[in-house]
C-alpha cells in the first residue's frame, strides 16, 4: 500500500515539474519581446459610440507620445520630453503662444485608467460635454482663421455637434451672427446648451441658450455686465454664472461702443437671433465633417 501511494505522488510530482516547465517555456522573457513603433492612427471619428465604461469625455493632446520624436529606442516614452528640443515643437509653438498640436476628443474609464481616443479630425476642441451615448457637444475651432499655420483657440471658436454614430461634425452656430463664445455647458434635462458670447460688432458678454435643431435665445441683457462662466443647475431650471460690472472690465471700451448695440436693437437689426439653415457634411468612405 505504501508503495502504490509513493508511486501515485512521484508521478504527480513529475506532472507538476512538466507542466510548470512547459508554461515557463510559453512564457516569454520581457527582454526578448521585440518593440515595435506605434501604428498611425486613422483620421476622422474612430468610434461610434462613446464606450459604455466611460466615466470622463475630455480633451487632449496625448496622441503626440505616439511621434517617434517622444519615443526612445525601446518605443518608450522618454523620460524627459518636456526638454527635448524634437518635442517641444510639437507641444508649443511660442511664436504664436498657443498649442502647437490640436485637441482631440477621448473618453476615460476612470477607474481603470484606460482612454480611448473619440476623435482623429481637423479641430481644435477646448471643452466637451455628451448628449446621449453616440452625441457629443464640443466648442473649438476648426479653421486657421488668423493664418497662422496652427488650428487653435486663437482661430474663430464654434460650438459643434460631434456625431460618433453617423460619423459627422455639425458647426451649430457657425451661421449666426455671435462671436468669443465660450463656456458651454449641455443639460440633457431641458436639451439646451448654454454659452456666453457677443454681437458681432458689439463688444459685450451675454448669456445664451441654444438647442440642438439651431433655435437660439438671449437670455441676459444687461448693458451694465458682462456675463460669463456660466452652467446648468443639475435640474435644468437654473443657472450659475460670473457677471463683471462694465467699469471694472480690463479692456477700455468706446462709450459708443453699447450705445451702438442698444440702438441697432432697439431698430430691430438681425443680430441672428433666428438661425438660418446649417450645413451637414455629405456623406463618404472615410468619416466626414463640414467646416464652419
Amino acid at each position: 500500500m505504501k508503495r502504490r501511494t509513493l508511486g501515485i505522488t512521484l508521478f504527480l510530482v513529475v506532472a507538476v515539474l512538466v507542466l510548470a516547465s512547459t508554461l515557463k517555456d510559453d512564457t516569454e522573457d520581457p527582454a526578448d519581446v521585440v518593440k515595435e513603433p506605434p501604428t498611425e492612427i486613422p483620421e476622422g471619428i474612430l468610434v461610434d459610440e462613446i464606450p459604455e465604461d466611460a466615466d470622463i469625455i475630455f480633451v487632449s493632446m496625448r496622441y503626440v507620445f505616439r511621434d517617434l520624436a517622444f519615443l526612445d529606442e525601446n518605443y518608450e516614452i522618454k523620460s524627459n520630453f518636456l526638454n527635448d528640443p524634437e518635442c517641444i515643437p510639437k507641444i508649443y509653438n511660442a511664436e504664436s503662444n498657443v498649442l502647437a498640436s490640436p485637441r482631440q476628443l477621448y473618453a476615460m474609464d476612470v477607474e481603470t485608467g484606460d482612454v480611448t481616443m473619440l476623435t482623429n479630425v481637423e479641430y481644435d476642441f477646448s471643452s466637451s460635454k455628451p448628449v446621449d451615448s453616440t452625441r457629443i457637444m464640443a466648442i473649438g475651432a476648426c479653421n486657421d482663421t488668423d493664418d497662422d499655420g496652427i488650428i487653435s483657440t486663437k482661430d474663430e471658436i464654434n460650438i459643434f455637434l460631434v456625431d460618433l454614430a453617423e460619423a459627422e461634425i455639425e458647426c451649430l452656430t457657425s451661421e449666426m451672427n455671435i462671436t468669443s463664445i465660450n463656456n458651454p455647458d449641455y443639460s440633457k434635462v431641458n436639451g439646451k446648451i448654454l454659452f456666453s458670447a457677443q454681437w458681432k460688432g458689439l463688444f459685450h458678454n451675454y448669456l445664451f441658450t441654444l438647442d440642438l435643431e439651431g433655435n437660439l435665445e438671449q437670455i441676459t441683457d444687461d448693458d451694465d455686465y458682462f456675463d460669463f462662466d456660466c452652467s446648468w443647475s443639475e435640474d435644468g431650471s437654473k443657472i450659475v454664472f460670473s457677471r463683471l460690472p462694465t467699469q471694472d472690465f480690463p479692456i477700455l471700451i468706446p462709450p459708443s461702443g453699447l450705445a451702438d448695440g442698444r440702438r441697432r436693437i432697439q431698430q430691430g437689426e438681425d443680430h441672428g437671433r433666428r438661425t438660418k439653415p446649417r450645413r451637414r457634411g455629405a456623406p463618404g468612405k472615410l468619416p466626414h465633417w463640414h467646416r464652419c
